[in-house]
């Protein structure tokens, strides 16, 4: 990823990233949050939420021998567009297409923030109140249709059934240790391929809509990563540490690996817990990322 004058300064922001890992730390304002978001916009073809700023004269970004420039002019307020009008094209030329079903980017800023009333309408479900609820909502779904697959696959004669439910029991084994603290333990419905959380102190059943933001975060990141059933992922997180026990921010990192092993993970943090537990190397610095031009011809 190259950024020529990012937001409008005389600078070049140069970031070669690895594979697996990339932890991005810096001082609060110095752009790590920014730059996530231009990586996942840059990626998608759509950079609506910067329209109308200097955020840069140029970007390149380059995926797998895939090259996509982009100028200013991607910047420029443009006319909204009737329903039947609906211009599609941009994401037709986006790496996101041509990577289509071979590369998925998930971008995932976890705070928690009350829902709209226009988008409580939408729910109908009472308990589901905050952002965090809808997504856990979703994910419910996903998780229901994830299981179905696996019964599907279990049924071919000469499958290896441990293997095929690996990723899922050690994703119930990781969430019940974790969780153990709080005497809450997960289980499962086989009647309705669904889950449940409970209380083990007073065998009261629980929903993850009743935790806390930092369990709901937590449980949301590692089923989402169990979801993507082992697909290539650029998993973009934005400050995942928010809300979270320090010793679930020095495992997270690890847990989501484990889970999904093709995942790539572009994390900005200010978490000391994110980096020492063996990601010290994966470390970039927004301050050595982004260097004045004076430097540069130097």
């Amino acid at each position: 990823m190259r950024i020529e004058q990012f937001w409008g300064e005389a600078n070049t922001l140069i970031w070669h990233l690895n594979p697996d890992i990339n932890i991005l730390t810096g001082i609060n304002g110095s752009g790590k949050s920014t730059l996530l978001r231009l990586l996942h916009d840059a990626f998608r073809n759509n950079f609506s939420e910067f329209r109308g700023t200097d955020i840069f004269d140029s970007l390149t970004l380059s995926i797998s021998g895939q090259k996509q420039i982009f100028s200013k002019e991607e910047l420029i307020e443009k006319p909204v567009l009737a329903e039947e009008e609906w211009d599609f094209s941009p994401y037709d030329h986006s790496l996101e297409a041509i990577f289509y079903d071979e590369l998925d980017m998930i971008y995932l800023n976890t705070f928690e923030i009350l829902l709209k009333d226009i988008e409580k309408k939408s729910v109908k479900n009472e308990r589901i109140k905050t952002s965090l609820d809808l997504l856990l909502y979703e994910k419910g779904i996903r998780y229901v249709q994830y299981l179905k697959g696996l019964e599907a696959k279990s049924r071919h004669e000469g499958v290896d059934i441990e293997a095929i439910y690996q990723a899922k029991n050690r994703f119930l084994a990781i969430i019940n240790e974790s969780f153990s603290a709080t005497h809450k333990q997960i289980k499962e419905r086989s009647e309705n391929s669904s889950f449940f959380f409970e209380k083990n102190s007073t065998g009261k059943k629980l929903s993850p809509f009743q935790f806390s933001s930092g369990e709901k975060q937590f449980f949301y990141l590692l089923l989402t990563a169990l979801l993507q059933d082992n697909r290539p992922t650029i998993f973009i997180l934005d400050e995942p540490e928010v809300s979270l026990h320090p010793e679930w921010q020095l495992n997270l990192i690890k847990y989501i690996r484990e889970l999904n092993p093709n995942a790539m993970l572009v994390v900005a943090t200010h978490s000391p817990e994110m980096l020492i537990n063996g990601w010290l190397d994966k470390e970039f610095m927004m301050e050595e990322l982004v260097k004045p031009h004076n430097l540069i011809a130097l």
